[in-house]
């Protein structure tokens, strides 16, 4: 689990996981990310690789979960990826 997270656990929404999983990508070093409300309201985290294996290892970790299927919205070569939640931000 990354940091304690489960991303299987679907009480914890979408703004919890985000921003641990984007502490995690910091903690790293190497890959990087944004957490950002969108122009239409939505909470939108990016996350960035970097290629680092590290990285790339945290998002294998939870490309099967329940978190992935509900929010991931777009990734792109080079270790891209945008997830968004489901309902506008407060």
């Amino acid at each position: 689990m990354i940091k304690g997270i489960d991303f299987n656990e679907i009480r914890l929404g979408f703004e919890v996981p985000a921003e641990m999983l984007l502490e995690a990508f910091e903690d790293e070093g190497y890959g990087s990310g944004i957490f950002y409300k969108n122009e239409k309201g939505f909470n939108v985290l990016e996350l960035h690789t970097g290629g680092w294996s590290n990285c790339e290892e945290m998002i294998r970790e939870i490309e099967n979960s329940f978190w992935w299927h509900c929010y991931w919205k777009q990734s792109t070569r080079g270790g891209h990826y945008i997830f968004e939640s489901l309902t506008r931000a407060e």
